[in-house]
């Protein structure tokens, strides 16, 4: 799949290096989100991190590491929903 602008959505060896680093105990650097104004389908976004967040939950983990940053209008003006 591609995202926006011809980014590939996931690279599949990304996942892999994300899931042996997390199943021998290394530390992952938190994802990036912004909180969503209301109303909203989503409550956040995930700026950075994509391939750490889907490889947390397929070990089937609960809670990661996050980092919010300011949702500026720059941002707020790229969302299409």
């Amino acid at each position: 799949p591609v995202r926006a602008g011809g980014a590939i959505w996931f690279d599949e060896s990304r996942i892999v290096e994300i899931l042996q680093k997390i199943v021998h105990g290394h530390s992952l650097p938190p994802l990036i989100a912004q909180k969503l104004p209301e109303p909203n389908p989503f409550h956040y976004r995930i700026h950075s991190g994509f391939h750490r967040f889907y490889a947390s939950a397929a070990l089937g983990l609960t809670f990661v590491p996050v980092s919010f940053t300011p949702l500026t209008m720059e941002l707020q003006s790229s969302f299409s929903f």
